[in-house]
């Protein structure tokens, strides 16, 4: 090949990262995470849908890689239908679908959020719902659930497990994540003890705490956990 020509192939693009681009990430994740009820939650979210993607991506996201290990170790291809509640934008179920998966349904109750999800091609369906309240799916009408980022500060309440519980059929699994750090997961950790120890489900994995968002120093001590339950 001639000196100073390029060999033919696809071009890679890489978009350099500031600290300024972090901080800003970081100001809208807190943003978000400090909202004053639900309808300012919904507001920031509608504001927050079409650069979510790459802010939590700057700030070095860890949930998805990990929630999707942790599924696909304890759910077989081809087992049945799923649903990922809270699906935000899909990077749950883009994640998923790269594993092989089908048949996958995405939930959330920003219709901001959904509308960038229904756009990424790797749901069968998406559906706006509110976790805490019951859900328009029959008993026991999904293998498996994910619930990824869900269960934590300012977002859907403790209540919700037994109705996620409810929706998944006998023998499949439960996948969600709540933090590991400070008071943040007391009230999902009784609530999923609670269904523990009345045999609704049982613990069959989880992860160890990992920080969630690494490149954030501000968010160096926010841990998370993976939790895998099997419905009884």
């Amino acid at each position: 090949m001639p000196s100073g020509t390029e060999k033919p192939g696809r071009r890679t693009i890489v978009a350099k990262t500031s600290e300024e681009d972090v901080a800003l990430a970081a100001e809208r994740l807190h943003g978000v995470y400090g909202s004053a009820g639900q309808d300012e939650l919904m507001a920031r979210y509608a504001e927050w849908a079409k650069s979510y993607d790459r802010d939590v991506m700057v700030l070095g996201y860890q949930l998805p890689p990990v929630v999707a290990g942790l599924f696909a170790r304890h759910v077989p291809l081809g087992a049945g239908p799923i649903l990922d509640v809270g699906c935000g934008t899909g990077l749950i179920g883009l994640a998923l679908q790269a594993l092989g998966y089908d048949r996958v349904t995405g939930a959330d109750l920003s219709e901001a959020m959904l509308a960038v999800a229904a756009g990424r091609g790797c749901y069968e369906a998406t559906v706006r719902a509110e976790l805490g309240k019951r859900l328009d799916f029959p008993d026991g009408g999904f293998f498996a659930l994910v619930a990824s980022g869900v269960f934590t500060q300012g977002h859907a309440p403790a209540s919700a497990f037994a109705e996620l519980a409810r929706i998944t059929a006998s023998g499949g699994r439960v996948v969600l994540t709540d933090r590991a750090d400070g008071d943040h997961a007391a009230a999902y950790r009784a609530a999923a003890d609670a269904l523990v120890a009345e045999g609704t489900w049982r613990l069959i994995d989880r992860s160890r705490p990992y920080v969630v968002f690494p490149l954030s120093e501000a968010d160096a001590g926010v841990l998370g956990r993976v939790w895998v339950y099997e419905r009884s």
